[in-house]
């Protein structure tokens, strides 16, 4: 797991190599696009709520739908602009803008990745919730009949949830690279890529939250940093899982041939 991370990690400042500013200021544009369009999660497209039949309804379904389309645009915007900061530093603020809509299938396939993705997250926090004040209130349900069992069944579909979350997560990444798959071999791509590397991601994503938080408490410059810094990493690691991937067909076919 470490190993993974750490070379995500250190591939991501060599992307970042004299191209901070750059690519800070288009992270940030991003980002203040979705402030704008209230698209970020903490501004309530994914709300833990009570209530779970709130997530089926029809205000939250549009509401998940607008910041999936707006967000997936916005990712294949930044993709883009990093992946060809390494190769020219011609016009590709504006190529990136443009990627998007040249490639017109990503903006229903990604907009139906970002969709499932919300209603995941949005389903994950609710049972989060529920989770929590179970867990406040196990020793009084230990003592009733099945409260034990009610506990392991949220822990077990929270458990599920996350694994399904965690194997779709390179989706708009294969989508951005190849554009002409359709969303369900791109679905299944992502769950092959994800073997064994589930939990290398989640503690990245920890790792991401942490440093979030402690750059927003030392200062406000400190997260915008971390949150450039986490999203070239997430395409860097990406990138690692594909050679991967790749190595291991390599030696799979080499092996067959002996």
């Amino acid at each position: 797991m470490v190993r993974i991370v750490g070379t995500s990690i250190k591939d991501a400042f060599q992307l970042l190599r004299g191209s901070w500013l750059n690519i800070i200021g288009v992270v940030v544009l991003a980002y203040v696009i979705k402030l704008v369009f209230e698209t970020l999660p903490v501004q309530g497209t994914v709300q833990v709520r009570m209530e779970p039949l709130t997530i089926a309804n029809t205000n939250n379904l549009l509401s998940l739908a607008l910041a999936a389309a707006v967000n997936s645009v916005l990712f294949f915007i930044i993709i883009d602009y990093i992946t060809k900061t390494a190769h020219t530093m011609r016009r590709r603020f504006w190529s990136a803008c443009a990627y998007p809509f040249k490639q017109w299938s990503l903006l229903y396939k990604g907009t139906a990745v970002f969709f499932m993705t919300y209603l995941l997250l949005d389903v994950v926090g609710t049972l989060f919730m529920y989770g929590g004040i179970l867990g406040l209130f196990g020793n009084m349900m230990a003592l009733q009949a099945g409260g034990a069992m009610l506990l392991a069944f949220y822990a077990g579909i929270f458990t599920l949830l996350i694994w399904i979350l965690l194997g779709i997560s390179q989706v708009g990444y294969i989508l951005y690279e190849y554009p002409e798959k359709s969303l369900l071999k791109s679905i299944r791509e992502s769950f092959t890529m994800m073997k064994g590397y589930r939990l290398s991601l989640l503690g990245l994503f920890v790792l991401a939250v942490i440093s979030i938080l402690a750059g927003a408490l030392l200062f406000i410059i400190g997260a915008i940093v971390m949150i450039v810094v986490y999203e070239v990493v997430r395409l860097a690691f990406y990138q690692e899982l594909k050679r991967r991937k790749r190595r291991e067909e390599w030696h799979s076919k080499v092996n067959a041939g002996a």
